[in-house]
């Protein structure tokens, strides 16, 4: 097996049980990939439980950017909602569910710290559940689900530039998780891995790429200024 044989394999992705346990005759190129492999499908589990920890532990959700998670939160949707209503193989969206799962438990005490779970989320609530049904269900025209779709990938830049924005202008990342973000360009860069050796995808290359960079920014300015705020005390 070479080196394009084993990016495939990584670019799988999926919950796969016969790739839990690695050939002992792989080479040690063929284990780092595997290794790789096994890495991302973990932190896909918790990569946000550290945000959460954080404004659980603090009791404080200043620093995250509610309309970037938000953002977040919808792109998601509408990436799972979509391969469910195209009957796509669950193993190829498992990924998507979990990172769904996640974004509702933050957005939840998000929401909670700030005191904006009310009657004032019910109409919200109704929409986004007629939204979640009609595209599950395709009661809409294959032009909207294919615009929705198109949609998620500027969304998914616009929701992580939001944060970022947040962080610089405040010179202060409040609770936004480092730990978070740092597992976020490390998934994200082994994405543009797999999509340079496996498909060569350019739309799809590209969305990795500023997602790694974004990521990895995002992480580096919450660093920073955490150092500069301990310097300041």
């Amino acid at each position: 097996m070479g080196l394009v044989d084993s990016l495939k394999m990584l670019g799988k992705l999926s919950f796969d049980t016969s790739m839990l346990l690695a050939p002992t005759t792989w080479s040690a190129e063929e284990q780092l990939w595997f290794f790789l492999n096994v890495t991302v499908f973990a932190l896909t589990l918790v990569y946000k439980m550290p945000q959460v920890c954080n404004v659980v532990t603090n009791r404080s959700s200043v620093g995250i950017s509610l309309p970037s998670l938000l953002l977040e939160f919808v792109s998601y949707s509408i990436e799972m909602t979509y391969q469910v209503a195209m009957a796509y193989p669950f193993e190829t969206y498992f990924e998507i569910c979990l990172m769904w799962a996640q974004d509702v438990i933050l957005l939840y005490v998000v929401l909670e710290d700030r005191e904006l779970i009310g009657r004032q989320l019910i109409l919200p609530l109704l929409v986004f559940s007629l939204g979640f049904v009609s595209i599950t269900n395709r009661w809409l025209p294959d032009i909207i689900m294919y615009s929705l779709i198109l949609s998620t990938t500027p969304g998914l830049v616009v929701s992580k530039s939001a944060q970022l924005l947040k962080i610089i202008r405040s010179g202060d990342p409040g609770m936004v998780s480092s730990l978070t973000w740092g597992m976020l360009t490390y998934m994200a860069g082994v994405r543009v891995l797999t999509t340079f050796f496996v498909t060569m995808d350019i739309p799809m290359l590209l969305n990795n790429l500023s997602a790694t960079i974004l990521n990895a920014t995002i992480t580096v300015s919450v660093i920073y200024y955490n150092i500069l705020k301990q310097r300041d005390n």
